[in-house]
């Protein structure tokens, strides 16, 4: 039966969805928290070089939020450059945002951090969030797939 099973995943679309729902109230909530939602620490402080030229140019912005680009392409799901691509068997969630020169993935950037600059990541599953994309896939899987699969229990495998 559980060779049948994994034959007939073959759309996850809907599981698919809902994860990607789940996920952007994740990223809005990371956002808003500037990076302590769920239990995750809150991203390190900015540079006071840094906090100064921002607040100059920026005043009121939280932690890695400048214009608010990134985080629109991580928390809204009609912006230009959020990332959410589904084929029946994969997901892909994320931002496609450059920084301005266009030679680098900005959230990457924040997410690993770099030489000058502590890594920030916006990305990051809190164990909620996981447990709920894993019971996603379970309450999809059984009333999606076992109960077609319980239908057709008789017929010959492939």
């Amino acid at each position: 039966m559980l060779d049948r099973v994994g034959e007939d995943l073959s759309n996850m679309q809907p599981a698919w969805d809902l994860i990607h729902r789940n996920f952007l109230v994740g990223e809005h909530n990371t956002f808003a928290q500037e990076g302590a939602f769920g239990g995750k620490p809150p991203w390190p402080p900015l540079s006071p070089r840094y906090r100064l030229w921002k607040e100059s140019r920026y005043p009121g912005q939280p932690i890695l939020v400048l214009t608010g680009q990134l985080r629109a392409s991580l928390t809204e799901a009609g912006d230009s450059n959020h990332i959410y691509e589904s084929t029946d068997t994969e997901l892909t969630i994320g931002s496609k945002l450059k920084t301005p020169n266009g030679r680098w993935n900005l959230g990457l950037l924040h997410q690993k951090g770099t030489r000058r600059m502590p890594a920030r990541p916006p990305m990051v599953l809190t164990e909620q969030q996981k447990n709920e994309w894993v019971s996603i896939m379970h309450e999809w899987l059984w009333d999606e797939v076992i109960p077609w699969q319980r239908q057709n229990e008789l017929r010959p495998p492939r």
